[in-house]
């Protein structure tokens, strides 16, 4: 199983030391929130943490934006050595901004959520091989998840076997008992399966991984 911890809900005053403490357990990866105010009314961590997260980890990281416009933060995407960069596909301009990340060797996915239909999804499948499945809606944490978000889950993950979702919101230990049969599933932790527990991480993570 992937895990990818989310650092917008790690303790911020020391999230270094959150960063080490991660590192030492069987994660995969990182992600990592960012937003403009404007698509969704939050702010979450800034390019100057992402790039002092990249200069203490070598785990890869996976950027949502939840932002109107990627322009602006395009100077900052390839500032930072990220390694994915998921995309709404409702704001502007998808298509040119995959081939962005794409001709500048990052990986590109596609953010999705209970309410995309399998006609749109065979389009958007032809743009990305990797998407990042929203049980919640995004900008917030500790949410609870969407009426039959799981259902359309179990639906992608079974009939498209050849694509890689990684899957954000209310992701608890309940739910990853459940979906870990599908090889194809990838988890975002946040505050429902890992922070504000008080217990170590590394003891967290091996009871998600059982």
């Amino acid at each position: 199983m992937n895990f990818s911890p989310s650092l917008m809900c790690a303790n911020q005053l020391k999230l270094m030391e959150e960063i080490e403490n991660l590192e030492s357990t069987c994660i995969s990866s990182f992600h990592i929130d960012i937003m403009d105010g404007v698509f969704v009314k939050n702010f979450a961590l800034s390019w100057g943490q992402v790039q002092a997260i990249r200069k203490v980890t070598t785990l890869p990281l996976e950027v949502h934006m939840m932002v109107k416009d990627l322009q602006p933060h395009k100077e900052f995407i390839l500032g930072s050595n990220v390694d994915v960069v998921f995309l709404h596909s409702n704001p502007l301009c998808l298509r040119q901004d995959i081939e962005f990340l794409e001709n500048n060797g990052i990986l590109p996915g596609i953010v999705i959520d209970k309410d995309v239909s399998l006609e749109e999804f065979q389009n958007l499948k032809k743009l990305s091989s990797y998407f990042l499945y929203m049980r919640v809606k995004p900008g917030f944490a500790g949410q609870k998840p969407l009426p039959g978000c799981d259902t359309t889950l179990k639906l992608l993950l079974t009939k498209y076997q050849d694509a890689k979702f990684a899957v954000d919101g209310a992701v608890n230990k309940e739910f990853i008992k459940i979906f870990k049969i599908y090889s194809n599933c990838n988890f975002v932790l946040g505050t429902s399966a890992l922070f504000n527990k008080r217990r170590d991480y590394r003891e967290l993570l091996d009871e998600l991984s059982e």
